[in-house]
């Protein structure tokens, strides 16, 4: 091999390097849902106890919501898992808008009135959706 050859050679094999280690970099998401404005409470009206078919209570406080008696977001924590209240959508919003995948969400959320009764309804995977009833206190 001559001198050129083994230049072409050993540049042509350091940018498959190159490019082959850019493609290898991982790209890390920002948020799973795109907010524009985080607060870390509830609003008034989402607040109280509430049912659901299977016979699951979830409890939604200020600065915390638990899920049948285990906390699952609180304002003072850290991560995912953080209370992180925000719009996702025209008429949805999400407890948790600093989860980064979607086995971190908590899904899209949006309060309905149906015969007199407000819900929650929690659209899921696949469109699935479950809904909360609140308990008149």
């Amino acid at each position: 091999m001559n001198k050129h050859m083994l230049s072409t050679v050993s540049l042509t094999l350091g940018g498959c390097v190159l490019f082959g280690t850019a493609l290898a970099t991982p790209i890390h998401a920002q948020r799973y849902f795109p907010v524009r404005k985080i607060v870390y409470h509830t609003p008034a009206s989402w607040r109280g106890t509430y049912h659901n078919k299977y016979g699951d209570v979830m409890k939604v406080y200020k600065y915390s919501v638990q899920y049948n008696g285990k906390a699952a977001f609180r304002s003072r924590w850290s991560g995912y898992r953080k209370l992180a209240f925000a719009k996702v959508d025209r008429n949805h919003y999400t407890f948790n808008a600093l989860a980064k995948y979607g086995y971190q969400s908590s899904r899209r959320w949006r309060v309905i009135h149906k015969n007199g009764h407000r819900y929650l309804l929690n659209t899921q995977l696949m469109g699935s959706r479950v809904a909360w009833r609140k308990v008149t206190e």
